[in-house]
């Protein structure tokens, strides 16, 4: 309420209520039976007015019209500071009392507050301080509308009244939670907004510390924030510096945070994915834009104070990147919805259900893109079992979710059964070809999937020779220029890398430059993936310069799209430390690959194909730094890893003799400094370890 606009508004707790009586402007206020400042006939009557209320609050004949509880109210019952309103209660009583009143859906908290919220609780004493108005959580009664809250609204009170309806019932929807049961403590109900007013009248203001206080204690008794964002495109949220503030205290207190939106939100999006936009360009951008530093607020003060906190805490790039996240697990969870409900809707028909699988597979590329590897492998399993089911099981679209399937493996390094699944694919679509039913673009993702994990697996030659065929089918269909050719192009030049043919390799990154940079995808972690490569083959060819320039955008986009933490975020962070290993910046190369080793650890990825490279990575530089010991240990446990999975590391974050099995200790004629310069590096040979 602080943040809101116009008037700035301030925060009323049970106590402060009780304590800020008295002008301001004579600087007496009583708090907790303490009557502190100056003016003596003022401090008198606050007095005399906090006896009053702490036995019964008088009317003028001196009769005591109420008792103020000697305890604290029960939880959930009136006068409890964590009183909210049903989701029930807003979407059917309070609509209808506001629409008799002439108001709307449209309507805005700021233009409800004074006629409705604040006019309809006043003239009762309230029973947190026994004075003159009351809250407005504290004017219901009834389980169906009003309980302990277990959920706080995050918002402003520039959202319409529709809007936040529409939000707080989508997600009890989707939760399967009972509207009726389920309480929210919204600030401009729950806060006794008289008593608001009297501090603004007397030009008085809660101290920001005072408030931080309060509502962290709110936060974290309550529990659970749902950040309403307001649109996918251009969250207002985000813009707001109370909202930024709300979300730093919900990280800073371990509470549980979802970021919630109107339906319409989601269908807007789920719009833009079936008209073809299926990487969505706005999507990035929303990502991009949510940056706490630029958000504003009505009070310059606030805002400076809120920007220290979450600067000395946690910092913007964390509190960024906790927003960035939420906002691609909306994306992905919206998704995921779409996918399930034209399971249930075409779950009988073949024809219908093959018409619900090409929609799926849309979303499925969508969870390739956020590395969602759980979510897609549920998905595609989800829908090969349905498939089944009516009998269309060996059908071009079971192919494409078999190449899914196969996907999610090979990430995994599990590459006998990623190799069984794409042959699976692959002679289901040869079979299709014959009947023209299938479509060349799914041949050619599963020709450049499955190119991608022979080279992976220590097959060079022959994932080249699927990466050049789905290269050149996306060429002869018009699809030359897309993300996935791309991606499939970046591959390919990576091959060719680790074949020795340099020029080739540079000669395809290039190409894949010019296609993100053509579509505006640069800014997207496939961007960031390719500027890493390119940093790669660029060191390769002593060009340092142009390498560590490559870096820097790669790990500036990786930030700006909330993907530092990520799974291809930690694929590009080990590569950025290798390059800056061999560059000499050792501290540096030491800090991204930790970076990467901890994303990996946290998602629970170390057993996997990029979680081994990644660990080797973090061995080689720890090793160039002279701590041979932790790299040994670092070594030991990714080639442990590899023996477990079965998954054969790409080798080329080190030196081969890093991947040998034998262990021994390394003969190092000379120790790097502690600057660690390149110069000093030990020299590997053979069977060095």
């Amino acid at each position: 309420p602080r943040d809101a606009q116009p008037p700035p508004l301030c925060f009323s707790s049970p106590g402060m209520c009780s304590g800020l009586v008295a002008s301001q402007k004579t600087r007496s206020v009583m708090v907790d039976d303490k009557l502190l400042g100056h003016g003596k006939g003022r401090r008198r009557r606050a007095w005399a007015r906090l006896k009053a209320a702490s036995k019964g609050a008088l009317d003028r004949s001196g009769q005591c019209l109420t008792r103020v509880p000697a305890e604290a109210p029960k939880s959930g019952a009136m006068g409890d500071p964590l009183r909210g309103l049903s989701v029930h209660y807003l979407s059917t009583d309070f609509l209808r009392d506001a629409e008799e009143r002439g108001f709307s859906r449209e309507s805005t908290v700021h233009e409800l507050e004074p006629p409705l919220i604040r006019a309809k609780s006043s003239g009762s004493l309230c029973p947190r301080d026994g004075r003159e108005g009351i809250a407005f959580v504290d004017t219901l009664e009834g389980a169906d509308k009003v309980g302990r809250a277990n959920f706080m609204l995050s918002y402003t009170w520039g959202y319409t009244l529709g809007d936040i309806i529409d939000s707080l019932t989508e997600y009890c929807r989707n939760r399967g939670l009972d509207p009726k049961r389920t309480y929210v403590w919204i600030c401009a109900f729950c806060i006794n907004q008289h008593r608001v007013q009297e501090l603004q009248r007397s030009g008085g203001t809660v101290p920001f510390d005072d408030f931080a206080a309060e509502f962290g204690s709110r936060v974290k008794s309550i529990g659970h924030v749902l950040a309403l964002m307001g649109t996918w495109k251009a969250p207002k949220y985000i813009t707001r510096a109370w909202c930024i503030y709300e979300l730093y205290v919900a990280m800073s207190v371990g509470c549980k945070l979802d970021i919630i939106m109107p339906e319409r939100e989601s269908e807007s999006f789920l719009e833009a994915f079936r008209s073809g936009d299926d990487r969505l360009s706005a999507m990035w951008e929303a990502l991009e834009m949510a940056d706490v530093r630029k958000a504003e607020a009505s009070i310059p003060s606030d805002k400076d104070h809120i920007l220290q906190l979450v600067e000395k805490g946690p910092g913007f790039g964390a509190l960024n990147q906790m927003v960035r996240k939420k906002l691609q697990v909306w994306f992905c969870d919206v998704a995921e919805r779409e996918a399930t409900n034209w399971q249930e809707k075409h779950k009988q028909c073949q024809t219908t259900c093959r018409q619900a699988g090409e929609i799926t597979l849309k979303i499925g590329r969508l969870l390739i893109e956020f590395f969602e590897l759980d979510r897609l492998e549920n998905l595609s399993q989800d829908w090969l079992d349905r498939l089944a089911q009516v009998g269309s099981d060996k059908s071009p679209i079971a192919a494409s979710f078999l190449t899914f399937r196969a996907h999610v493996h090979a990430w995994r390094g599990k590459f006998e059964s990623a190799g069984r699944g794409f042959s699976e694919a692959y002679s289901i679509i040869l079979r299709a070809k014959d009947t023209k039913e299938v479509h060349e673009s799914s041949y050619a993702a599963l020709l450049w999937m499955w190119g991608m994990m022979l080279a992976s697996s220590g097959h060079a030659e022959e994932g080249l020779v699927k990466l050049e065929e789905a290269c050149r089918i996306f060429d002869e269909i018009g699809l030359g220029e897309t993300q996935d050719a791309a991606g499939a192009i970046v591959i390919r030049a990576l091959v060719h890398a680790k074949v020795g043919q340099d020029d080739l390799a540079e000669l395809y990154i290039r190409r894949a430059e010019e296609i993100l940079t053509k579509l505006g995808k640069v800014r997207t972690p496939c961007g960031a993936h390719m500027l890493t490569s390119m940093a790669y083959l660029h060191v390769t060819r002593g060009e340092v310069d142009e390498a560590l320039d490559k870096c820097d955008r790669a790990e500036e986009i990786l930030v700006d799209t909330g993907f530092l933490h990520s799974v291809v975020g930690s694929r590009c962070c080990s590569v950025i430390g290798w390059v800056k290993a061999q560059t000499g910046d050792l501290q540096q190369a030491l800090s991204m690959c930790s970076i990467a080793y901890a994303s990996l650890a946290s998602a629970g990825r170390l057993e996997t194909l990029f979680g081994i490279d990644s660990t080797m990575a973090l061995a080689y530089v720890k090793h160039r730094l002279g701590d041979f010991e932790c790299a040994q240990a670092l070594r030991r446990q990714a080639l442990e890893y590899g023996a477990k999975t079965g998954a054969t590391p790409i080798k080329w974050l080190a030196p081969r003799d890093f991947y040998d099995n034998e262990v021994r200790t390394p003969k190092i004629a000379e120790q790097p400094s502690k600057s660690g310069s390149a110069a000093s590096a030990p020299e590997f040979k053979s069977r060095a370890w």
